[in-house]
Parts: structure tokens; sequence; C-alpha cells
């Protein structure tokens, strides 16, 4: 299969559908892995935070098996040269690289399946009373998937533009790899672990102490993302309606970011008490459902927008930005009332 007869935005969205997997993985990997060893050293263990992890995997198998089909499918068939985006700001990669990206990350990818293998094995054997094997080695493995992840993410980016040497281009992409990981990955994480605690007061403990700590991640990751830009940004910089729009959306990003990592994060601290959990009132139950639509889809529009162009105008990308807020806040609604009750 050609790159040359194959649309070029659906090579891009293939791209972006790799981008996006491997930050959800590596970022659930990473805080699950985080969380598990914490509790594995710690002179106080606490069985619910294995429960938790166990809850965390319903986000980290499906984006893992979504990010080794979609790598699989672009090492083998699709060669994605058009060009590389960050936050509408474009640079061009070369065919060699992107090839090169891929062939210098398939050991990585073939030794992250056999890690995968081997999670999901003690995972299954926990589960069905087998053993307790995951809960021994289960964060050790996570960090194990986050280090190769990131390490298949920074060959993959470093060698899209490589010149031979460490430049501008090459800590942008290097950067890159790194603060998806601390910012979309995360957000995703973030939310994720809010819904899935809702309905075990232990869990809620586990979670809304641990959330500071992420939320801290994702202003680092946001401020790596703007340093990056800063590298390539006379080079690469051309102004256009997605260009504006993606700003806009940066904007709310932070303005968002300020009263999540803030007013209620530190309301959800709050209602932390030694023998209980006070729940959350139903206006801030919204008020953090519609916070968290917020922060979900405007990373995911900036990822999506990097990599596909589209010719709307600023009013129509708006639009479909509040659409799509509106469509993510009514399933994220619908899944904590049905499913996510059930587990």
């Amino acid at each position: 299969m050609s790159p040359t007869i194959i649309d070029s935005n659906f090579v891009q969205l293939v791209r972006g559908v790799i981008q996006i997997s491997a930050a959800v993985v590596a970022a659930s990997s990473l805080w699950g892995g985080i969380l598990m060893l914490r509790n594995q050293f710690s002179k106080h263990k606490n069985p619910h935070v294995v429960e938790l992890i166990h809850r965390l995997l319903l986000l980290f198998i499906p984006a893992l098996l979504v990010f080794l089909i979609s790598w699989w499918f672009s090492a083998l068939f699709l060669f994605p040269l058009n060009a590389i985006a960050h936050e509408g700001i474009v640079i061009k990669p070369t065919l060699l690289g992107i090839q090169s990206g891929f062939a210098y990350g398939m050991p990585f990818v073939s030794l992250l399946m056999l890690v995968s293998v081997i999670t999901l094995s003690l995972y299954l054997g926990e589960r069905l009373n087998r053993h307790k094997k995951f809960e021994q080695w289960g964060g050790t493995l996570l960090l194990t998937h986050f280090i190769l992840i990131f390490i298949i993410m920074f060959i993959l980016m470093a060698y899209i533009v490589w010149t031979g040497f460490w430049d501008t281009h090459q800590i942008f992409f290097t950067l890159h790899s790194l603060h998806s990981i601390l910012t979309l990955g995360t957000v995703l994480t973030v939310d994720f672990l809010y819904v899935i605690s809702q309905n075990h007061s232990e869990l809620k403990k586990i979670v809304y102490r641990f959330f500071p700590i992420m939320s801290a991640a994702i202003w680092i990751g946001l401020g790596i993302d703007f340093l990056s830009v800063s590298l390539i940004f006379k080079e690469a910089f051309h102004i256009t309606t997605q260009l504006l729009f993606t700003q806009t959306v940066v904007g709310i990003i932070v303005l968002n970011g300020a009263l999540l990592s803030g007013r209620i994060t530190e309301m959800l601290k709050n209602l932390i008490h030694r023998d209980r959990v006070v729940p959350l009132s139903p206006r801030y139950h919204t008020l953090f459902g519609i916070s968290g639509a917020i922060s979900i889809t405007s990373w995911l529009t900036i990822y999506l927008l990097d990599f596909v162009k589209f010719s709307f105008t600023y009013l129509q990308f708006f639009a479909i930005y509040l659409c799509l807020i509106g469509t993510i806040f009514l399933i994220h609604h619908f899944l904590d009332e049905t499913v996510f009750k059930k587990i």
C-alpha cells in the first residue's frame, strides 16, 4: 500500500491515533505503576490500591490494543510523510526519517508486546484467584510499559526530523513525546480515575489525595509544550484560521486548568475524613463533569488539529468544539450513571 495513493488526512489521522493512544498507555501505566509501588513499599499497605489499578486497566488495555494495531499498521503499510504538526505550527518531516523511526522502534514495540502478555497473564490469574503475582509485580510491569512507550515515541518523534545532531528540531519532537503523556494522557487518566471511584469511598480516598500530584504534572506538561513550540516558532509559524482556533483552545485549557487544579482539586481533598468521604453535591458533580469534558475535548481537539487540516471558518470550528464538549459530557454522565456504577 503506497502512501502516494492514500488520502493524506487518513495517514495523518492514523499518526494522531498512535500519538494519542501512546499518551494514554504511558500515562495510565505511569500513574498506575507509581500508585502500586508506593503502596507496595509503604508501611501501611492499602488493599484497595490493587482494586483501583484493576479498574484502571479498563483504560490501559484498550488504549494499548489501539496503539499496537495502529503502530503495526503504520509500520507495515503506511509511510506518513505530509507533515508533522504541533499546536498548528508545522514543520516538514522526511520519508527516510519516518521510516527510520518505525524501524528503530520495532524491537521496542516487540518487547512491549512481550511485557504486555506477561502483565495481562498475571492480571487474569489474579482475577481468577489463582495467585497474587500481579499485586507483587504489577507496579514494576506498568512502569516498564511507560518506559518502553516513552522510548518508542522518543525514537519515532526524533527521527521524523533528523539532521544528524541535536538541534531545535530534535528537541522539539523529543519534548512533544513527553508533554503528550503529562497533558492529554494524564487528563484522560484523571477523568477515568474520578469516574471509576465515584461509588467507592475507599477508592475516593486514594484518588482524591493523588489528584494534586497529577494536576501538577499536567501543568508541567503544558509548560514543556510552550517551551517546545518556542524552539521552532520563527521557522514554522504560519497564521491560519485553524491555528487561531487552536490557540483559543489552548487559552481555554489554561483557564479550565486553573479551575480544575485549584478550587476543584482542593474541594475534593476536603471531602476526605478519617472515617468517611463526604459525597460530592450534585451541583459540584456536574461542575466537575463539565470541566472534565472541556479538558478532554480541548486536548483531543489540539491533537486532532495537529495532524489533520480542515477548511472550516473560525465560527464553524468553535461550534463543532462546543458540540463535542456537550457530547462528551453527556456520554460521561451516561457512563457514570450506568456502566461505572456496576464495576
